[in-house]
């Protein structure tokens, strides 16, 4: 077990959540209000699942959960390079004389945090990278396939697709998150997965 030092886990939810709120609230945010809800909560929950399950530092996994989309949501633009830039932008937030630095985490928290920032896109595996990232990316992956109806929606809403056409772009992410997630993860979300290939037919 990785040490939790003297930060309590709801002082990071609490001080993370309440700036992420305040960028989701902004008119900047292309992902809608619901974002919190619909994807970066649940990431956290799925996060902290496989946190407990492996070991992992559950503070550093709850920063990157909450933030791990910070610089899409401030900068929509930057979608794809999102996740290198949100890397750098979270190390920025909690390092000294950052909005979150109150927090009070070490900068080898932060570099841990930043990993699972860089590599959340695809789901990643032990042997590949540090505990927290596993569980980071892949409750990333999870959270796309246990909601549907908000996934859909970006897609006709963002993307800009047609109904049948956003049908076969969710099956599409569904199926490309599923092949690489770890077993504990597939073991949690597989009826979700069973469901998503139903109503995209």
């Amino acid at each position: 077990m990785h040490d939790q030092g003297s930060v309590h886990p709801g002082a990071v939810t609490d001080s993370a959540l309440a700036l992420i709120q305040e960028k989701c609230l902004s008119s900047n945010n292309r992902f809608g209000s619901e974002f919190i809800d619909q994807h970066l909560l649940v990431v956290q929950q799925l996060a902290l699942t496989l946190a407990e399950k492996f070991g992992a530092d559950q503070k550093a996994v709850i920063a990157a959960a909450l933030l791990h989309d910070i610089a899409a949501i401030e900068n929509f633009d930057c979608l794809p390079d999102h996740a290198e830039l949100g890397a750098e932008r979270v190390s920025e937030l909690l390092s000294p004389g950052g909005e979150l630095s109150s927090i009070g985490f070490d900068a080898l928290r932060i570099d841990r945090i930043a990993t699972c920032l860089r590599e959340h896109s695809t789901p990643q595996r032990h042997n590949e990278t540090i505990v927290e990232s596993v569980c980071v990316s892949n409750a990333n992956a999870m959270a796309q396939i246990v909601r549907p109806f908000y996934w859909y929606n970006y897609a006709r809403d963002l993307k800009m697709l047609s109904h049948q056409k956003a049908l076969a772009w969710y099956r599409a992410l569904v199926e490309r998150n599923w092949e690489p997630l770890i077993d504990a993860a597939k073991n949690i979300v597989k009826e979700d997965y069973e469901a998503a290939l139903v109503i995209t037919r």
